[in-house]
């Protein structure tokens, strides 16, 4: 599966579910932006689940941020 997430002025905030292996790429605004990195390690700007090649269910995430903030977890 694929997510675009565009950031906005406003907050967001995703629950990515136990067992799903996912890779968060990240394009920065001037909001913040939070993730789980004791789950998703970070690479550069790219967040990833240590299992993700792998893994049966996987969810591929680019981020877009604006003014407000998001957090993944």
């Amino acid at each position: 599966m694929t997510m675009r997430l565009n950031g906005g002025v406003g907050n967001l905030r995703v629950t990515i579910p136990s067992g799903v292996a996912a890779r968060i790429r990240v394009n920065k605004g001037i909001g913040s932006i939070r993730v789980d990195e004791t789950r998703f390690p970070k690479s550069g700007n790219v967040y990833q689940s240590a299992e993700f090649a792998s893994a049966p269910n996987k969810i591929d995430i680019e981020v877009d941020g604006g003014v407000g903030s998001v957090e993944i977890r």
